[in-house]
């Protein structure tokens, strides 16, 4: 692990009730997480990089098997107080997960990993996933890199900013079919969507 990656680590869980707290409120990404579910083939899905957990939950509400993971330990003793696991503790760039997966949610969970690190996370998520299995991921978009103080100067984060092309690109590299691109405006972003489906004859 890099110092960047250790730093951004250590800032999440510093500001792990906090995070909670600040996203809460699902109730913008409920049609996007409706839609993924409604695409998925059977089978189990992995909240990648679930933080506290919440959109796991919902998943599960709807029927379907989920299991959380996250490299902070904060933020799944938080996830498991408030929702039914299960929960892993490992990095994304290390996917313990065997066997196969209808889908991968990864919610702001990849924007923290340099280009070379996301294309081997990119192709780790692809090789679990089960022809037409399904990844939907949002980034964020921008040129370059660099650090974020949105939880102040003491707790920074490293973020990787993508173009559309950028991101359409690390996707189709990996072995995906993009099955749905759009963006939305947040309080200081734009975020990239990507719905990206598995084709039958991946290997």
């Amino acid at each position: 692990m890099n110092d960047r990656s250790a730093t951004t680590f250590r800032t999440y869980a510093a500001n792990a009730f906090d995070y909670l707290n600040r996203h809460r409120d699902r109730s913008r990404m409920a049609p996007i997480l409706r839609n993924f579910a409604s695409k998925l083939p059977p089978g189990s899905v992995l909240d990648l990089g679930c933080g506290p957990g919440f959109d796991g939950d919902q998943l599960r509400k709807w029927g379907h098997l989920v299991v959380g993971l996250d490299r902070t330990k904060q933020a799944l003793r938080l996830a498991a107080e408030n929702y039914p696991g299960p929960y892993a503790c490992a990095d994304i760039r290390a996917l313990p997960i065997r066997g196969s997966l209808a889908g991968v949610w990864a919610s702001a969970s990849l924007l923290h990993l340099e280009p070379a690190e996301l294309a081997h996370a990119l192709r780790s998520v692809r090789q679990r996933l089960v022809p037409h299995g399904v990844l939907w991921l949002s980034m964020k978009e921008g040129h370059g890199s660099g650090w974020d103080f949105t939880y102040g100067k003491q707790h920074p984060r490293w973020f990787t900013y993508w173009s559309p092309q950028e991101l359409d690109r690390a996707l189709t590299d990996a072995g995906f079919e993009i099955s749905e691109s759009n963006s939305s405006a947040g309080a200081r972003n734009t975020w990239l969507h990507r719905l990206a489906v598995v084709g039958s004859q991946a290997g």
